[in-house]
């Protein structure tokens, strides 16, 4: 295996954001973010281009110079969990068994749940430790539980204080405050690195391993310094997970005239102070404007030819956050004597939308309430801003920025009120939540990017992000086959990243995506998802109506049935047609996008119950994906949609629809295949 020097390998800094998706460019200048934030959020344009929105977004305008952006990056999974484990270990979670999230009615503390195991399969830490850097995490984790307060056997130092994960119902764990800490913890690591106090440290390990004839020996000081991996991982735009009821304890101000939304803080306006905590944070200190994005086109569309599954999530995500309000409501209200009371009680406070704020398709004004959480969702991400500009700063302060390479990729996207008013991230595939940003900085020293700015619009994964920062590092097959076997005296499972190494085709030596295994162009790539978010883990002791306390999940599953049992006109029609209990099944997917730009997803049942159903949509003529070209349920696959339901563009094409739905499905079991089955 080759081993270059340090002073021949740069430093790589992966600066993750949480739940940041790829502007809409589809959705035309009349909806979603207005088109100034779609191009800094895209990443689009030139580098000293004019942007009216350029001064509120210092860090990722600071990100472009002399970058190149893969614009049609998907994720790998979702959400969080297993998006995150995918991303940092190279592996889905059908190997990884990291297939879930936290939170509403799954306790991450239960022994059941499926986080990430240590010792089975190594992350990126690992890898690149066994490469000759040092490895460091600052920030949001969330691949382990709550009882992992340090990630060294995770493959990172550093992380003891960034504990504990910031998510949950806490509010001092909003990324609003969460946020300063990351970016402290970043930037003194810089400074640390910069002052050579690893140095310091190993001469002082030597000095006293001399002096005790008896010690076991240490590594001597290096100069030039061993170059160091990092990730600096922030929460925010994440806070719009909890919205509107936790970025409420924040501030409070709303949008006029409707008490069940979140407005943008005014400008220099001062934040709650956490619990025990005495820092008054300031709140949009440059005047993001409210008035920063519109609906998005398919925000009312009527999901006909749809899973069935899309119009349960639409209602049922809201509802599941509503629930826990409507339980605590009750658990604070001493006067309700019965079980029975306490239900009804927590069932009206869940379902008082005007108050609650969710689900939209439930609250007055449902314009109102999707144009006002996508301007929030906007403040958010100018809100992570300041901390990712933070980390720049002190990256080039601390003299090693032209050393450096830099990443920068959030874990996943966000529905934002599209497709029916669905929010978060859960029981889809469209390009809401898989189609997020991601871009390279290159230091000059070590790559010159012709015009500073350069677009890839191939199809790439998060699945192909360690083998391409390996490849970034030095790193060649070869050198990958000697890092495995090394890894495999210390881990169970280490395996052959499923990924592509990108590394040549971003700094262009390359012109074609090649699989790990074969010299063909790769077709597409693949997502898929079985995070039931609306289900418990099944092993939660409810016992039977009045036996036990009250749970969330039991308000949640009262205020559905509510719903579907309504009288005609007390709530919109559709929800009678909602399914009792959790997210109706079909609900998991697979889901392949190809290189030249469609896309088949479909939805199963894991028990086997109920039968598959399809979507297939060509992203070039419908960017929206309003269009499913196939019959979505209740047929033999392939059936493709009557001809008057085809977008004109794509007839005018004269493509064969039903033959490329027999090749993406081919596609799709090839690359389920290769990537999912766990190797003998």
């Amino acid at each position: 295996m080759s081993d270059p020097t340090p002073a021949q390998k740069p430093n790589i800094l992966l600066i993750m954001v949480d739940q940041m998706r790829f502007p809409r460019f589809g959705y035309g200048e009349d909806h979603g973010f207005v088109d100034p934030l779609k191009k800094i959020f895209g990443f689009q344009g030139s580098v000293d281009e004019e942007n009216e929105f350029k001064q509120f977004f210092p860090g990722l305008w600071a990100l472009r110079n002399n970058a190149v952006v893969l614009n049609n990056h998907k994720v790998a999974s979702s959400a969080c969990v297993p998006s995150r484990t995918a991303l940092f270990t190279g592996q889905y979670g059908t190997r990884t068994k990291a297939t879930q999230t936290d939170g509403l009615f799954k306790d991450g503390s239960s022994p059941n749940f499926p986080w990430l195991t240590p010792g089975e399969y190594p992350t990126i830490g690992h890898w690149m430790r066994e490469y000759g850097y040092t490895s460091h995490y600052f920030g949001k984790w969330h691949v382990s539980g709550e009882a992992t307060e340090q990630l060294n056997h995770y493959g990172f130092s550093d992380w003891n204080l960034s504990y504990p994960d910031p998510h949950g119902a806490l509010p001092n764990n909003l990324g609003y405050y969460r946020d300063y800490q990351f970016a402290d913890l970043v930037t003194s690591f810089f400074k640390r690195q910069g002052l050579g106090v690893p140095y310091n440290i190993a001469n002082a390990k030597n000095n006293a391993a001399e002096a005790d004839p008896d010690g076991h020996p240490v590594e001597p000081p290096q100069d030039p310094a061993v170059p160091w991996f990092a990730v600096s991982s922030f929460t925010n735009p994440h806070d719009i997970a909890s919205y509107p009821v936790l970025p409420g304890t924040v501030s409070k101000d709303t949008v006029q005239g409707a008490p069940f939304t979140l407005a943008v803080p005014p400008q220099g306006a001062s934040g709650r102070l956490p619990k025990s905590g005495t820092m008054a944070i300031e709140l949009n200190r440059l005047g993001f404007p409210q008035d920063n994005a519109n609906l998005p086109p398919t925000w009312n569309e009527a999901l006909l030819n749809k899973p069935s599954c899309q119009l349960d999530y639409a209602y049922k995500m809201g509802l599941a956050l509503a629930s826990m309000g409507g339980w605590l409501a009750s658990e604070q209200n001493s006067s309700l004597d019965t079980w029975e009371q306490q239900l009804n009680f927590a069932v009206e406070a869940t379902l008082s939308t005007n108050v609650m704020g969710l689900p939209f398709t439930l609250t007055e004004d449902k314009e109102l309430a999707c144009r006002a959480f996508i301007q929030y969702y906007g403040y958010l991400i100018h809100e992570v801003d300041q901390h990712v500009s933070a980390v720049l700063k002190a990256l080039d302060e601390s003299g090693q920025a032209d050393n450096t390479i830099v990443l920068f990729c959030p874990d996943h996207g966000e529905c934002g009120g599209a497709h029916h008013m669905m929010m978060e991230k859960w029981h889809t595939a469209y390009e809401e939540v898989v189609h997020v940003p991601m871009l390279v900085r290159f230091p000059e020293s070590v790559h010159k990017v012709s015009e500073g700015l350069r677009q890839i619009s191939d199809v790439t994964s998060h699945i192909d992000i360690l083998p391409t920062v390996l490849g970034l590092a030095g790193a060649g097959p070869e050198d990958i086959t000697a890092l495995k076997e090394q890894l495999e005296q210390s881990h169970s499972k280490a395996l052959y990243p499923v990924g592509a190494d990108l590394s040549r085709l971003i700094i262009g030596a390359e012109a074609e995506i090649k699989p790990p295994v074969g010299d063909n162009e790769r077709e597409g790539v693949l997502f898929i998802t079985y995070d039931t978010i609306t289900e418990t883990l099944g092993d939660e002791n409810v016992g039977t109506a009045g036996e036990l306390p009250l749970t969330q999940f039991q308000v949640f599953e009262a205020a559905v049935d509510r719903l579907r049992n309504s009288a005609d006109g007390e709530y919109p029609d559709d929800a009678r047609s909602l399914a009792s209990g959790p997210v109706m099944q079909p609900n998991n997917i697979h889901c392949v996008m190809s290189k030249d730009n469609w896309k088949l997803v479909r939805y199963f049942d894991p028990s086997g119950r109920e039968s598959d159903q399809y979507e297939l949509y060509e992203l070039t003529t419908d960017p929206c994906e309003k269009s499913n070209l196939l019959v979505c349920k209740d047929t033999v696959f392939p059936e493709v949609v009557d001809e008057e339901l085809i977008p004109p563009a794509l007839i005018a094409t004269g493509v064969d629809i039903h033959q490329k739905a027999v090749d993406l499905m081919a596609l799709m079991v090839s690359l389920e295949q290769e990537m999912l089955s766990t190797p003998e």
